[in-house]
């Protein structure tokens, strides 16, 4: 992801890998870095990778929450139950 994002250098990709690369979330990071450190860009600049960033936090927020859940795994019958430690 670091060289397909462009992090060692800017990356110009074929024309086949160019929706790959434009959807990782690095590349968008690094594009806005670089236009604030390098041209001095102020938010109206950086506007569009803020949102695909905050659109792939807000992804993965709601796919952890929907697909993770904190579960009480079963007690092994070989091993000594343990007590509830809840309050």
């Amino acid at each position: 992801m670091m060289f397909l994002g462009g992090s060692y250098f800017p990356m110009n990709p074929p024309g086949f890998m160019r929706p790959v690369v434009t959807a990782i979330p690095l590349s968008h990071l690094n594009d806005a870095l670089r236009e604030v450190a390098n041209y001095g860009g102020g938010f109206g600049d950086i506007g569009i990778h803020w949102l695909v960033l905050l659109a792939w936090a807000a992804a993965g927020f709601i796919a952890s929450s929907v697909l993770f859940r904190w579960q009480q795994r079963p007690p092994d019958a070989s091993a000594e139950p343990v007590p509830d430690q809840r309050p």
